[in-house]
């Protein structure tokens, strides 16, 4: 029944992966007997089951007066509900580059 019932819940998405890191990925789930997928989840379910890497006061250094940075590393942007001003593709741009993605 858990079983089933975790099947129901997958979710499906997709990874730019660099393609020599999805090498090594491949190479690695070959030598241990695993699926590229088993072995992906597998490294999630060890990174998840950790305490994040930053820490709060690390995690607000990355604040701006646009976004702000979770625990978990994704970007919040900071608006008011009575904000209505529009995120260029430029400030999108701005935000990658200072975080380095």
């Amino acid at each position: 029944m858990l079983k089933k019932l975790q099947q129901i819940l997958l979710m499906k998405t997709i990874l730019e992966i660099p393609e020599p890191l999805y090498r090594q990925a491949t190479e690695r789930a070959v030598q241990i007997g695993q699926s590229v997928a088993e072995f992906t989840l597998g490294l999630l379910r060890r990174e998840l089951a950790q305490p994040p890497a930053t820490t709060p006061a690390d995690a607000s250094s990355r604040n701006t007066g646009l976004y702000t940075t979770t625990q978990q590393g994704f970007l919040v942007l900071k608006r008011s509900s009575d904000d209505h001003t529009v995120i260029t593709h430029a400030q999108i741009d701005q935000m990658r580059e200072e975080l380095g993605v």
